[in-house]
């Protein structure tokens, strides 16, 4: 039986911890922190510039190893169903 399409974007909303407009509202968030720190707006402090670019990367990879793990399984699911 073939998934619908809605039914597949449930199953991806349900697998990811954020939708990817969530995902892009943190990214956001985080990058603007960032570039602030960058400009001196507010203080240049080092730690913490790090630690926002260390947010943004885990954002990052942990949502798109999600993603890659996720795109495995479909594939590894499509081509047992060809087998049978």
């Amino acid at each position: 039986m073939k998934k619908t399409w809605t039914e597949t974007m449930k199953e991806y909303s349900t697998t990811f911890r954020y939708s990817p407009k969530e995902m892009a509202a943190i990214m956001h968030v985080h990058v603007n922190t960032y570039r602030k720190w960058e400009k001196g707006q507010s203080t240049p402090d080092k730690i913490r510039r790090r630690y926002y670019l260390s947010k943004i990367q885990h954002a990052f990879t942990a949502d798109l190893n999600q993603q890659k793990m996720w795109l495995d399984n479909e594939i590894k699911k499509a081509s047992e169903e060809k087998e049978e």
